[in-house]
């Protein structure tokens, strides 16, 4: 130390002597002014800032007293007066500025749609910060912590609303929606079967909690137990029954009758129940299929004769109706009894001869096609995306014998980090208008990987080798720990480890990837690659 910084020193420690006699003459104004400039002296002395602090807090300035008070905390995160005071002074600052309670929802509001869920948690901590007492709150910030995975959290702040609000039920139904998230499969539907009789005369929030036991019972693979629950998804009021006066399918046989079996989720969904056509062909005269337009052309190819339809369907043209989802039910089915003879779907010959140039003219070695994202208008469309970025172990295992392609249609309504295709993969997506397109491309390849959405899904009913990338909690159809899926023999399921690590699992593909066999030079589609044929 020169002697230049000795004086400061010296003169630092004088100023701050006199402005703690001041203080204790109660000279809070003349004490405030001394500490002001000794701190300007010994900005790393967290005595000086903490008397500070405390001086500008008594002389009405609570936001001058914050900033000092952080200071010293920040030199000595041990300083008990220091924080003492802070907690006081930030009292203080929010009392001289009421906080608007009304603009803090607004915010969470904004910012849980925007599944911005940082912003909804710091949106929901300033409203209990002012109203602890706000049992709502309290679970905006339960929902909020759940959307980050950090479940013990968001488990406390919904113990906190529960015990504010004990009779309002939903807080105990969010809380088990948590319980499913945080793969806690018993618990939850423990906690769903004792809300559901709460709910009684709330007709749609009883029907979204049955829905929801319905579909734990059968990620645990109770499908016996699960599926007259999942018929509640008709009462929650996103999608319904036609209000029609012919019956319900039964399954009974009906050599000569009409049966009206429509799709009623996502285009997944559609693909994935396709399966039953066939069979309900078996069992009655004639089935109409309406769907949407994305699919009119690929539902043309299942067997069983399909009257493949637009979605308007006449009133008489039918004498009883089955929603696609409902056959589990219908008919019956066991994690290891699912209907799984593909391919139960076929490419058009004459769009294999139109897309096939374009995927030799990658080059030779191993096809591969990759899809990252679903449809944004899906609610949990967040979980399952694996961001184009992290597709690059994946890449760099494939090599100079392998050849990627996107299969990912994009959308306008996708957010912008999921609307680029990785560096080094030929976009298929131009080429591609329905998903006889589709099709059509993956007849082409050897290989598909992709996240679970309805690209697996068709991989899968064309028997096309396909990895599917599944989230640490999983849909309903994948069921638990298994690496196959009854569904389609051809797939395989790379699951997260952990919730929200998509980097390991991308690391599981690429070594898988890097031991996958290459094709035989010179071959034809997959005949050299695979063992099986279509039928």
């Amino acid at each position: 130390m020169n002697d230049q910084d000795a004086d400061d020193v010296a003169e630092a420690r004088k100023l701050y002597d006199r402005g703690v006699f001041y203080l204790s003459c109660g000279l809070v104004a003349e004490a405030r002014e001394y500490f002001e400039r000794s701190s300007l002296l010994t900005p790393d002395k967290p005595a000086v800032w903490s008397a500070l602090g405390a001086a500008r807090r008594q002389t009405g300035d609570p936001a001058g007293a914050v900033k000092a008070l952080e200071v010293a905390l920040s030199l000595d995160p041990d300083f008990a007066a220091a924080r003492d005071n802070l907690d006081r002074a930030r009292a203080d600052l929010r009392k001289a500025a009421p906080v608007d309670i009304a603009a803090l929802k607004q915010a969470y509001g904004k910012a849980s749609q925007a599944d911005d869920w940082p912003a909804a948690e710091a949106a929901a901590r300033a409203i209990i910060t002012e109203i602890p007492g706000d049992a709502r709150g309290w679970a905006s910030l339960a929902i909020a912590l759940r959307h980050l995975f950090r479940f013990e959290e968001a488990l406390q702040a919904h113990d906190a609303a529960i015990a504010i609000d004990p009779g309002e039920v939903r807080y105990a139904a969010a809380r088990a929606k948590t319980l499913w998230e945080a793969g806690a499969y018993e618990a939850a539907a423990a906690d769903y079967a004792a809300v559901v009789p709460r709910l009684a005369g709330r007709d749609r929030e009883q029907a979204d909690a049955r829905l929801a036991l319905g579909m734990v019972r059968m990620t645990l693979g109770d499908m016996v137990g699960g599926l007259p629950d999942y018929e509640a998804r008709w009462q929650i009021g996103k999608i319904s029954l036609p209000d029609v006066a012919q019956p319900y399918w039964d399954g009974s046989p009906m050599p000569g009758g009409r049966l009206l079996f429509y799709g009623e989720q996502g285009f997944g969904d559609a693909i994935q129940f396709a399966r039953y056509v066939p069979i309900a062909a078996r069992l009655c005269g004639r089935v109409i299929v309406p769907c949407k337009s994305q699919l009119k052309r690929l539902m043309k190819t299942l067997p069983g004769n399909p009257d493949i339809r637009d979605q308007t369907v006449g009133r008489n043209d039918f004498d009883a109706y089955v929603p696609a989802m409902s056959m589990m039910r219908v008919l019956g089915i066991t994690p290891d009894g699912v209907p799984a003879d593909v391919p139960y779907l076929a490419a058009d010959p004459a769009d294999v001869a139109r897309l096939r140039p374009l995927v030799d003219a990658a080059g030779p070695g191993l096809r591969i096609g990759i899809a990252w994202t679903g449809s944004p208008t899906n609610t949990i469309a967040w979980k399952k995306t694996v961001l184009p970025a992290l597709w690059a172990p994946v890449l760099a295992a494939g090599g100079e014998s392998a050849r990627f392609f996107s299969l990912q249609v994009m959308r306008e309504d996708m957010p912008a980090a999921v609307t680029h295709v990785p560096p080094g993969v030929t976009d298929l997506a131009p080429q591609l208008t329905d998903f006889a397109d589709t099709a059509a491309a993956m007849a082409c390849l050897d290989l598909v990987i992709s996240v679970d959405t309805a690209v697996a899904h068709l991989a899968g009913a064309l028997a096309v080798p396909v990895w599917t990338l599944v989230p640490h909690v999983p849909d309903w159809r994948w069921w638990l720990e298994r690496e196959d899926s009854p569904w389609y023999p051809t797939m395989r399921l790379f699951r997260q480890p952990a919730h929200g690590d998509w980097a390991k699992v991308m690391d599981n593909v690429a070594a898988a990837l890097a031991a996958y066999p290459r094709p035989s030079a010179g071959r034809k589609g997959l005949s050299r690659l695979l063992s099986w044929g279509r039928n």
